[in-house]
């Protein structure tokens, strides 16, 4: 099969499969993988702009609309007006479910189903795989970012995101970082494309603004963008600010602290401007 018949191909699955391969593993994509297009600034171009944000480790009872003790009120609107879907096929663990939602094909075909991309390994998602920024790219998407966690290779250049269709990183690449220090294993995992940032802060609030600049950015531009969204959060270590903290909404400690975390990635639905909603 030539690549150019094989990219079709898994652009159909893509689209056949998107209502049942939900790609989460306790995880919700705002309200099980929210997947939606922003209206186009530029009135002659069809081509919609594409922003999908990830929330890590949220588990479908851990939000409002799924009658949960945690107040998730932006989370929720966002599954009222637009679209839940509740059936679907999932991965346990972090590294296979962003495989999934990048190729469309279940991680199992490309060896990438019962285990993480640590960051004492060698390995990452299968280079010979076409994934979705890099089909958007031959759709003429100019723009196409990642902000956040990456978690699908970093041992070799040709893991790296701007090696598999983005036009822009801005995160860090393994997972369970430090939400203060930005630290995996000692180590400070914050980067922009391919090189260390020096940037400091707290990784949901560094997350989300990074996003809305560059929403920004591309909605100037004459090209549709593509922007995938992948907060780290409420993905353990359990770290909240203090201005969550100080509001005490839960008696159980981890508990606790797992709720404050959702309460700071809920000002996730600031990142995308009214003019574009």
């Amino acid at each position: 099969m030539t690549i150019v018949r094989r990219k079709k191909l898994i652009l159909r699955q893509m689209t056949k499969r998107i209502n049942i391969y939900g790609v989460t593993y306790l995880i919700i994509i705002l309200a099980l993988l929210v997947m939606f297009s922003c209206k186009k600034i530029h009135r002659n171009d069809t081509r919609p702009n594409i922003l999908i944000i990830i929330a890590d480790d949220l588990g479908w009872g851990d939000v409002g609309y799924h009658a949960s003790d945690i107040r998730t009120p932006n989370i929720d609107q966002l599954a009222q007006e637009g679209i839940e879907l509740n059936r679907f096929y999932v991965a346990p663990i972090c590294s296979p479910t962003r495989a999934g939602l990048l190729t469309g094909r279940f991680p199992d075909r490309y060896g990438l189903r019962n285990n993480v991309v640590r960051p004492w390994l060698d390995f990452g998602l299968d280079t010979t795989e076409v994934t979705l920024p890099e089909m958007l790219a031959e759709a003429g998407y100019r723009n196409r970012g990642l902000v956040g966690k990456w978690h699908l290779g970093h041992s070799r250049r040709a893991y790296h995101p701007l090696n598999r269709g983005y036009s822009y990183f801005y995160g860090h690449l393994n997972g369970a970082i430090d939400y203060f220090t930005l630290k995996r294993e000692g180590e400070k995992d914050w980067h922009e494309n391919f090189l260390p940032s020096l940037d400091t802060g707290y990784a949901t609030d560094l997350i989300g603004e990074k996003s809305l600049e560059l929403i920004r950015s591309f909605a100037d531009e004459d090209s549709p963008f593509f922007l995938q969204v992948a907060f780290n959060a409420p993905h353990s270590p359990l770290q909240a600010t203090r201005q969550y903290l100080d509001q005490g909404f839960c008696p159980e400690v981890q508990y606790h602290l797992f709720t404050l975390l959702i309460f700071n990635l809920l000002k996730t639905k600031t990142i995308i401007p009214k003019k574009m909603k």
